[in-house]
């Protein structure tokens, strides 16, 4: 198979699986008893989900072998229909789960003293990449005859497989590519420290959560460092030994802490004691706020960061206006990779 055959059958996998990694207490976005994904209604509800996932990850296969790979539209066809699709069946799972929805407890937790979780390592090793993007942009500005005349700006697990001409647009315009690459991951983890709230403040529960916030932000923080060094290096300085494993590095990062963020649960939840004795906890946001069970929009909530409902890791909250700023900022990736790619 193609690679992006391979991508499409990935996500496939990666969706039928997304509804073990939740809270015990939340199922397809509903709050629910602890045990309820233990009984016949729960395993009837997973397993239309997960024929309705077979069935349109099957449609994306192959919508992208009839479209073609040198065609160019393999990728939107069989991920969009993918992505949509799944979306629907999320949302069709949710329905079917409202019929037994339990009422969350009423019991809330609050910690007196002040917030004092901070980003791994520091704001010096946050700010690490783009650091390095803006001293390559004041070498590319000084040293400008020393770059090669064909700046390689795509890599695959081949090496290069993508060039421009040496011109200030594609040089500068790679660099800004990158330094908005760092700015997003840095506005993720800031917002999971002063945008968020911790669903439990005091126990095994919130040591857990503690764990899980802790793995997520190392990956924000890790991940610019892989990207962005090898890219400028390799980009700038054509003798720079070719780095065939460079690919290959990045996926086994992704994947270890995908791992390790998979054992411990979303927000650590299977690091903690939760037996079918507890009541149900959730995460703090009322059900009817989660649109389809993925978005999630509560004007009342002044949280601009929650906990996703349906896989791993965190969201924004749609109703605060701020999400639509930071929702700009983690586009503009996109916006130079279209305009420079």
């Amino acid at each position: 198979m193609t690679p992006l055959l391979w991508i499409v059958a990935i996500v496939g996998v990666v969706l039928a699986l997304t509804p073990k990694w939740t809270r015990p207490d939340l199922y397809f976005a509903v709050t629910v008893q602890t045990d309820f994904a233990f009984t016949p209604q729960a395993r009837r509800i997973l397993h239309r989900y997960w024929l309705e996932i077979a069935l349109h990850t099957l449609i994306a296969l192959a919508l992208a072998n009839l479209a073609g790979v040198e065609k160019g539209w393999s990728m939107p066809l069989g991920i969009g229909w993918q992505m949509i699709g799944s979306t629907w069946a999320v949302a069709r799972a949710r329905r079917a789960t409202a019929e037994y929805a339990a009422a969350p407890s009423p019991v809330r937790e609050a910690a007196l003293p002040a917030r004092r979780e901070t980003l791994p390592g520091g704001w010096p090793l946050a700010l690490g990449p783009l650091a390095f993007v803006a001293a390559a942009a004041v070498y590319a500005w000084i040293f400008w005859e020393r770059l090669p005349q064909r700046i390689p700006v795509h890599w695959g697990l081949d090496g290069a497989d993508r060039w421009v001409d040496r011109t200030p647009l594609n040089v500068f315009g790679f660099l800004m590519l990158l330094a908005s690459f760092c700015a997003v991951f840095l506005l993720l983890s800031y917002g999971m420290l002063a945008w968020s709230r911790t669903i439990s403040v005091t126990g095994e529960r919130a040591r857990g959560e503690s764990r899980f916030r802790r793995v997520t932000l190392w990956l924000q923080i890790g991940l610019p460092y892989l990207v962005v060094i090898p890219g400028v290096v390799l980009a700038f300085w054509a003798e720079a030994p070719a780095v065939t494993l460079w690919p290959v590095l990045i996926i086994a990062v992704i994947v270890v802490a995908l791992t390790m963020l998979i054992r411990m649960g979303q927000g650590g939840s299977r690091l903690a004691d939760t037996t079918e004795h507890q009541p149900p906890i959730g995460d703090r946001t009322p059900d009817a706020a989660w649109k389809w069970g993925v978005f999630y929009y509560n004007p009342d909530d002044p949280a601009l960061v929650v906990e996703k409902r349906f896989g791993l890791g965190y969201t924004l909250n749609f109703g605060n206006r701020w999400s639509w700023v930071l929702t700009t900022a983690l586009l503009l990736p996109v916006v130079f990779a279209v305009a420079f790619g």
